[in-house]
């Protein structure tokens, strides 16, 4: 059988006519092959891709997968994603009956490597059993997952505020599971994340819903939508047990599963630390000194507590990182306390981010813990204060100083914009 054309499908390959089997043809006895006037598929049925049910496959395209499902879900599934162009959803090839099994179809997709679950120790930052971040791997899975998972919730959206019945767009929620969410591994060796499984029939979650008087009703958009975060939260937070991630990757997942906001937003889902490499982290404390810096005269007479901005951080609570501070000084100084928020920026800014070196020299404990790198120093101060970041993020968006994620950032040139209005005050104060 062949689903409907969509007018905004894509082809692939050569497909243009229906495919209806014409006959089987048996290769091996690990295999099945399946005839039509286009094409022909040919499904190693009694092997699956490691910790999914997709078959290896060959067809027209060349290497493949499918999954058998009954006819009707494969058809509606086809015609979803054929809808879309995203890099981390699978991308259909065609239909085929399944002759081994009455009323169910072979729905095929570019090939993929396996599911992501597998890959846990590659795609986070380990120290022992504990998860301390995600790995460069990591941060692109992750990313991809929720860049196509907030794609699909758009679409809901778009269609649902649109009014033209041309442009439908079925509620069917994601189905984001470990079997679900696959990789793949691309020419330059690196993992990819790829899913687009769906419920053509409404979860247990999503069924018995009801109206303020207690009256039954069909899921709306913004349900599906929260039900496909909640669903990625759950997958993330499966990935370890209670103890066993940091702060950072648990407030994630708990956001993503709705429990530290009203509603998930993709906007405010980049604000999570715990998708911000070392670097980011860097950079943005750096622009946040910055924010307090430049009010400061030329000459730098004026202390940053004294500044206007400096006033608003000495005005906050402290982020409790002083222990980790007094370990990165080669001597103890009394004169070195945290007593405001302005104290924490200027402590991070000064021995983890402008003179991390220094902070190596004069730690006294096993080298190993400060390392020689920004991401090995950033967890560090995380084992002393697995919140920080949490925490300053919070204190520091509500003054409007920066609009953006640095995760939107272009992280070559992050704070150009800000040197050059430095630049021009430092002319202005000449002039």
């Amino acid at each position: 059988m062949a689903p409907k054309k969509d007018k905004n499908e894509k082809e692939y390959g050569e497909k243009t006519e229906p495919w209806e089997p014409v006959h089987l043809k048996p290769v091996s006895s690990d295999t099945i092959t399946i005839e039509t006037d286009a094409c022909t598929l040919v499904v190693w049925s009694k092997h699956t891709i490691p910790g999914t049910q997709l078959h290896p496959a060959t067809c027209h395209t060349g290497a493949c997968v499918v999954i058998s499902k009954p006819k009707n879900d494969a058809g509606k599934i086809y015609e979803l994603l054929s809808r879309y162009d995203h890099p981390n959803l699978l991308k259909p090839i065609g239909i085929w009956e399944d002759p081994n099994k009455v009323g169910n179809a072979y729905l095929a997709f570019e090939e993929v490597h396996g599911c992501v679950k597998q890959k846990r120790e590659e795609i986070f930052s380990m120290d022992g059993t504990s998860i301390y971040g995600f790995s460069d791997s990591g941060f692109k899975i992750f990313r991809g997952i929720f860049s196509a998972v907030n794609y699909v919730n758009n679409h809901y959206k778009k269609d649902a505020e649109s009014t033209s019945s041309d442009t439908t767009h079925p509620l069917y929620a994601m189905n984001l599971v470990d079997s679900t969410i696959f990789y793949r591994i691309s020419a330059a060796n690196e993992l990819q994340a790829v899913l687009g499984d769906f419920h053509i029939s409404n979860p247990a979650a999503l069924r018995n819903l009801q109206t303020r008087s207690g009256k039954p009703r069909d899921p709306t958009h913004e349900d599906i939508e929260k039900y496909n975060w909640n669903s990625t939260g759950d997958y993330l937070s499966g990935f370890y047990k209670k103890d066993d991630a940091n702060e950072e990757m648990k407030h994630l997942a708990m956001f993503l599963k709705g429990q530290t906001v009203k509603e998930v937003m993709y906007d405010e889902l980049l604000w999570e630390p715990g998708l911000w490499e070392a670097d980011l982290k860097m950079e943005y404390i750096r622009e946040i000194w910055w924010h307090v810096d430049r009010q400061r005269d030329k000459n730098k007479t004026m202390k940053l507590k004294d500044t206007d901005n400096g006033k608003l951080l000495s005005a906050k609570p402290p982020l409790g990182i002083i222990d980790c501070i007094l370990k990165l000084l080669e001597a103890k100084h009394d004169k070195i306390v945290e007593n405001t928020l302005m104290d924490s920026v200027e402590h991070l800014r000064d021995h983890i981010v402008a003179h991390q070196d220094l902070s190596y020299l004069a730690y006294q404990g096993p080298k190993d813990d400060v390392g020689v790198t920004k991401a090995i120093i950033e967890r560090y101060v995380q084992k002393t204060k697995g919140d920080y970041m949490i925490t300053l993020i919070r204190q520091i968006r509500p003054l409007g100083w920066i609009a953006q994620s640095p995760l939107v950032k272009d992280k070559g040139s992050y704070m150009d914009c800000f040197y050059q209005l430095k630049r021009v005050e430092n002319l202005k104060q000449e002039d």
